[in-house]
């Protein structure tokens, strides 16, 4: 059985500096972000198109230069419009001072007594912590380390001064309800993503009847739960095709499908072309 956990648990960057950057345009596997979360802080800038942005139960269209926050342990998922963008994902503890007047705000930021802005359409200020930002992390030098951690300093203090942030009272309303649900149920389907799950079932793990379910899903995702399950197992098979060099037949039977001519279908509507000519693809680019 192959295991696909919404909750990326992934090491991020090395040891000494946990952070990761990547870039992502029409053919990165991940190009449609599936809804995940993780423990780290992530940054998502829009290089150019336009990224909606789902982030628990608020949705955020992002266009070129915009800027989006999202804290440890949020539920998020994106569609792309003819998009590029790059996301920077890292753990606060690289920029802390501990126990000094400076990690005063970045410590709220950690133990989620503030939560900063989650969308910035950047004036010219932030636009140029942005750049440098953005900039220092894509590339491997020796001296990016340490441009990283005073950008992303200086992004928070963009924060502080400029009052993008609220405090958080810690009421566990509706929506946090409601994320706690969905995380539940999109990593039982991780767990079981080689098998084949009734609606009844996943219904089980939000503790819902199966009508209500239904539109509980598709509210949340904007997919029916089945188009959401085939299209996570599309997006594992495409990682299998694209980075362990298996065989179409071994990527169709991973993600529980034995009719391969079914699964080839399925693999053209999602991913916009054939398995066989993804792998071909990719073992070109490699």
């Amino acid at each position: 059985m192959m295991r696909q956990e919404s909750k990326e648990t992934k090491e991020r960057g090395t040891k000494d500096f946990p952070l990761g950057f990547y870039y992502v345009d029409s053919s990165h596997p991940r190009y449609n972000m599936p809804f995940h979360w993780h423990i780290e802080t992530e940054l998502i800038r829009v290089v150019q198109g336009s990224l909606i942005l789902k982030l628990g139960d608020n949705i955020i269209r992002l266009g070129k230069n915009d800027l989006a926050f999202i804290s440890s342990g949020i539920l998020h998922g994106a569609v792309p419009s003819d998009a590029v963008y790059e996301c920077i994902v890292f753990d606060c503890e690289i920029i802390r001072h501990r126990n000094y007047l400076d990690d005063v705000f970045i410590s709220s930021v950690l133990n989620h007594k503030v939560q900063p802005d989650a969308f910035f359409h950047p004036d010219d200020e932030l636009m140029e912590i942005e750049n440098g930002l953005f900039s220092a992390a894509s590339c491997a030098d020796d001296w990016s380390p340490l441009a990283v951690c005073a950008y992303l300093r200086l992004f928070f203090a963009y924060c502080q001064k400029n009052r993008r942030y609220r405090e958080n009272d810690f009421v566990m309303d509706n929506g946090f309800r409601r994320a706690g649900q969905m995380k539940a149920v999109l990593e039982y389907i991780g767990e079981h993503i080689g098998e084949r799950l009734t609606l009844e079932e996943v219904s089980r793990v939000a503790g819902l009847s199966s009508r209500y379910f239904c539109r509980f899903f598709r509210e949340y995702t904007g997919r029916t739960c089945f188009d959401y399950m085939n299209f996570m197992k599309m997006e594992k098979a495409a990682l299998m095709l694209r980075e362990s060099g298996c065989t179409v037949s071994e990527a169709s039977y991973a993600v529980g499908f034995e009719d391969a001519s079914y699964f080839t279908r399925l693999f053209r509507r999602y991913m916009g072309q054939s398995p066989s000519a993804y792998r071909m693809r990719h073992a070109q680019d490699s």
